[in-house]
């Protein structure tokens, strides 16, 4: 059974709450038939940064073929879906402390969450995944967890130490 994840990237804490099993599965329907080669382009990188922390530049290779098969409106209807069940809590430029619940008003949300940290959005994509999919990740990639804390610019997953 999916469980609820938390992480922190970019300095938001980013809590993410399993689908319904039905949207959890049209939304793997989806991603499969969609995204499924590039996926496994990911996958690969994943597993063959073991031992290394994940540069942005090989990530971003990655990113642009899974990219590439959307349109601007159905990437970003996608990112909406997929972000439904997250809220997530941290602080602005200046300190002033911020909440957002995506599935309450997903634009409002996301242009005060990501502002100035756009590239944020795919961890945080890969976190709704293995939130939601985590017999996937354990038979196809391993703990995708351990491994995407390791890209080296997006923060630790709860319970990791942070770097000095």
């Amino acid at each position: 059974m999916a469980k609820t994840k938390e992480k922190t990237i970019d300095g938001i804490t980013f809590t993410v709450a399993p689908f319904p099993a039905i949207e959890a599965l049209r939304l793997k329907s989806y991603l499969v038939k969609t995204l499924g080669p590039a996926l496994a382009e990911a996958i690969g990188l994943f597993k063959s940064a073991e031992n290394n922390d994940i540069s942005g530049e090989s990530l971003s290779g990655v990113v642009e073929k899974l990219t590439a098969s959307l349109d601007e409106e159905n990437f970003i209807h996608l990112v909406e879906r997929m972000f439904f069940y997250i809220t997530a809590k941290g602080a602005d430029e200046n300190g002033k402390p911020i909440v957002a619940m995506f599935g309450n008003d997903f634009e409002a949300s996301f242009n005060k969450i990501f502002e100035g940290r756009l590239f944020s959005i795919y961890p945080v994509m890969l976190l709704v995944l293995e939130a939601n999919y985590p017999d996937f990740f354990a038979k196809v990639a391993g703990n995708i967890g351990s491994l995407t804390s390791r890209i080296n610019t997006f923060g630790k997953a709860k319970g990791e130490e942070n770097p000095a």
